[in-house]
């Protein structure tokens, strides 16, 4: 049992550690109140058959009273407390994990599905968040209640009170212990199969269209199907486990009551018990066992919560770094010096790399696809590190930048741009709250989408759907233009940004981006060579290597160059296209 991963659980009960003990007793009180309203009804109903004054009989009267409402207020208040912790203990879950994720991203979750940590943002919290409820509070107020009858019993009858705690102890320990060796196992895997569901379920939603083009869409909802029958399979027997445990202990307190007979009768007949108590007795014990009811799904709570916990322990642990002071640098040259940068599964990008671009220039780095060029940019911004080497803004080694200066220095386009399931303007308003109406309307003028948001339903204020599926792939990507603007970067990365865009838009946005750029840098990513001659320099990349350096024109001179080879293959594309 995977009892290490249940420490961090208990510490994040700390903080309420007097409100759980609170909590407790409550429970333990509401189920002492069963136990006192029937045991004080037995003694008055055997007293009142003896006939006494009424006097005599007024203080179990009042108890009965006393019990019966003080069950109903202090199961209320259970509830409403318990439940109150729980809420609390489920936001710092959430704001913990969501911690252990964010500095990871994106280096750090590469060995992660989208449906992997979709089911430890969800599931796995969701079941850890009645850890406590069912977990922890339904043994604690158990043993309050065992100890509290054994006292009670002690003052009547001390082998009544041996009784209980062998019949706890077998009933509330043993049983669901051994119930609990056949059913971890199930746990388990019921975890995982989840899990796989998950990652299933994720990549069905996301490539439906291509299931569909490709004709494999029942088969692959078959497929789902299959894995939830596993999973409603694997439930079924856990439900049935759990109710095979839950009805022995129903028998057990039947069970209980007849051996308690054993014990109860030869100490009446020897007179060691009045018989006026002898139903107290065998009440108090059978009522008693409401504490150990709950214990099957206590413990099959316990088994999923150190499921979860180990999901959750096996995120990456960001390193506690002291964010360094800000800096002021006297330019925003880059420079990348002699970097060595392999992704985690070992492949190779960059050996001996170096790069020098000065502030206010504009380059391009060209290549094919894989060639090395977006992962520059996701070093720039800090996304991965290198093995070996450095990377500096101004002199100054990127790893000296606050993370939260080096993103409003740099400014990266991304190829393929992600919109969230929200408004156009929430989505611009992202990257900057306090911008204007007029600043709105100037970044949508940069990334020429003033027309396509006068086309939308409700302009600016239309939902445009999860990943923005309202919008074309070009539409989307002048989304991610116009945030650059309002973001106001002094440098910014376009990475394949013309990707999408028919010619005369690809045109108006070259043209205002080479208005807008002309006091910052601007570092252009593509596979394209046409429409390169403004850059101050161009560096081809192969496999990480640059091979050729150098203007446009510089490099269109050396016929038997790279660039001009594929300047020439572009060329030869666009004329096909227009002929």
């Amino acid at each position: 049992m995977k009892t290490k991963q249940i420490l961090p659980l208990v510490r994040l009960l700390r903080p309420f550690r007097w409100w759980i003990g609170i909590t407790v007793l409550l429970a333990a009180s509401t189920v002492l109140a069963n136990v006192g309203l029937l045991s004080v009804s037995a003694v008055l109903i055997s007293m009142a058959a003896l006939q006494p004054p009424l006097l005599d009989l007024m203080v179990y009267i009042v108890g009965v009273r006393f019990f019966g409402i003080s069950r109903a207020l202090l199961r209320y208040s259970e509830r409403y407390v318990s439940h109150k912790i729980t809420f609390q203990i489920l936001t710092r879950l959430r704001v913990l994990v969501y911690q252990r994720i964010e500095p990871s991203a994106p280096a750090g979750l590469q060995q992660y599905s989208d449906g992997q940590l979709f089911d430890r943002l969800l599931n796995d919290i969701e079941v850890l968040k009645y850890f406590y409820l069912r977990a922890v509070l339904t043994p604690a107020a158990a043993l309050v209640v065992l100890a509290v009858c054994s006292v009670v019993l002690s003052q009547f009858s001390v082998a009544a009170m041996v009784l209980l705690i062998i019949l706890f102890a077998f009933f509330g320990l043993a049983v669901p212990l051994g119930m609990g060796k056949l059913t971890a196992g199930k746990t388990a895997v019921l975890a995982e199969e989840r899990e796989q569901w998950q990652t299933m379920l994720e990549d069905y939603l996301g490539g439906l269209s291509e299931l569909k083009n490709a004709g494999r869409q029942e088969q692959y909802y078959h497929r789902l199907l299959e894995q939830l029958s596993k999973m409603a399979g694997l439930e079924r027997a856990l439900g049935v486990l759990g109710n095979l445990t839950a009805n022995l202990l129903s028998y057990g307190s039947n069970i209980a009551l007849v051996l308690a007979l054993l014990v109860v009768i030869p100490a009446v007949q020897q007179g060691s018990l009045p018989g006026v108590y002898s139903a107290m007795v065998l009440l108090l014990i059978w009522s008693s066992f409401e504490a150990i009811f709950p214990f099957p799904q206590a413990l099959l709570q316990l088994q999923q919560s150190m499921e979860a916990a180990a999901h959750l322990d096996a995120l990456p642990v960001p390193e506690k770094v002291q964010q360094p002071p800000m800096q002021q640098p006297v330019n925003l040259d880059i420079a990348v010096s002699h970097i060595t940068f392999a992704y985690e599964d070992q492949h190779q990008v960059y050996q001996d790399f170096s790069l020098y671009c000065r502030q206010g220039a504009h380059i391009a780095l060209v290549g094919t696809s894989g060639s090395g060029k977006s992962t520059l940019a996701a070093l720039l911004v800090r996304f991965w590190e290198p093995q070996q080497g450095t990377i500096s803004l101004g002199n100054i080694p990127l790893t000296q930048y606050p993370e939260q200066q080096l993103r409003q220095l740099i400014g990266v386009v991304e190829q393929d741009t992600f919109l969230f399931s929200a408004t156009l303007r929430e989505n611009l308003l992202l990257v900057n709250p306090q911008v204007t109406e007029e600043q709105l309307q100037q970044a949508l003028a940069f990334a020429v989408l003033e027309d396509v948001a006068a086309t939308l339903p409700d302009g600016l204020d239309t939902y445009i759907g999860d990943n923005g599926y309202r919008l074309s792939g070009g539409q989307r990507q002048r989304v991610a233009l116009a945030r650059a603007w309002l973001r106001d970067c002094p440098i910014v990365i376009l990475d394949e940004i013309f990707q999408g865009l028919d010619t005369i838009t690809a045109a108006q946005v070259r043209q205002n981006l080479e208005q807008w750029g002309q006091d910052r840098t601007m570092i252009y990513i593509t596979h394209t060579v046409q429409q390169l001659q403004t850059m101050e320099q161009i560096y081809v990349l192969q496999q990480g290597v640059i091979v050729e350096q150098g203007t446009a024109d510089m490099l269109l001179q050396q016929q038997n160059s790279i660039f001009h080879q594929m300047w020439l293959l572009e060329r030869q594309q666009l004329t096909n296209m227009v002929s």
